[in-house]
């Protein structure tokens, strides 16, 4: 059931969906809720979609890391907030009274959300954040979830160290072949010298801090590639996927586990 509830001030108003929470999750993975709040202000729509794991509204590890996120790209005070409800409450107050005020909106403009894994005992979910100051950007944040004992999966316990190098150079290879073929192609003189800088140095484009940024998806991982310009301004794409056989003998026996119905 819907209640639509209609704010009217002076220079705008607030649309909030108080919907049925819609589960985003598999049949076999950990319950996902997806709460949605809309706000229209001077006729601009912000709508802002927040994951509830577990789908009960409750201050739990896995939620108060989210929350946490958000805060930390937002610059807001996280005070009492201990639920995704509280936070969407706090980010509609927030909003109307910088409407009522008349600001400019910069700052955080939408959030969204996608699943990835979610098997019941990793759950992988990517953040996306859109910023408006001067320019609009888009930031992300990664989630990889071991639901089994609470914690953030990091980057040793995914994949083995000694392997973490030549990992990393399997992935600078590609990207190497992709800017090579990109480079057949005509384009913009700020484009090629873009491109031929990154040439030169391609066996650094990605480094293992880019490792930190990867998605765990049902049939491999995807790893966020950060070129060092803006994005937009290379018609390349800005992840690389590896399929669980390329990766085999790159991951740890433990992720091995975890990944296992």
């Amino acid at each position: 059931m819907k209640n639509i509830c209609f704010f009217i001030l002076s220079l705008f108003f607030i649309q909030c969906n108080a919907q049925s929470p819609k589960n985003s999750s598999a049949k076999s993975g950990v319950a996902v809720a997806d709460l949605k709040k809309t706000i229209v202000c001077k006729s601009e729509k912000l709508t802002y979609h927040f994951p509830d794991i577990r789908a009960k509204n409750e201050n739990n590890f896995f939620n108060q890391e989210i929350i946490a996120g958000y805060v930390e790209a937002s610059g807001i005070s996280m005070g009492k907030i201990k639920t995704p409800e509280q936070l969407l409450q706090n980010i509609v107050k927030s909003r109307t009274e910088a409407c009522k005020k008349g600001d400019n909106y910069s700052g955080l403009n939408t959030v969204s959300f996608e699943i990835g894994s979610n098997n019941g005992k990793v759950l992988s979910l990517t953040m996306h954040y859109e910023i408006l100051a001067g320019n609009l950007t888009i930031e992300e944040k990664y989630y990889n979830f071991d639901i089994v004992n609470k914690k953030v999966l990091t980057v040793d316990e995914v994949f083995s160290k000694d392997k973490i190098p030549n990992l990393i150079h399997r992935i600078n290879k590609e990207l190497k072949e992709k800017l090579e073929e990109y480079n057949k192609e005509s384009k913009e003189l700020e484009q090629q010298e873009i491109v031929d800088g990154l040439l030169a140095n391609s066996s650094a484009i990605f480094t293992k801090e880019q490792l930190e940024s990867f998605k765990i998806l049902e049939k491999g991982i995807e790893f966020k590639i950060d070129y060092g310009v803006p994005r937009g301004t290379l018609p390349l794409d800005n992840d690389v996927f590896m399929s669980y056989e390329e990766l085999k003998g790159d991951l740890n026996e433990k992720i091995n586990s975890l990944l296992r119905q």
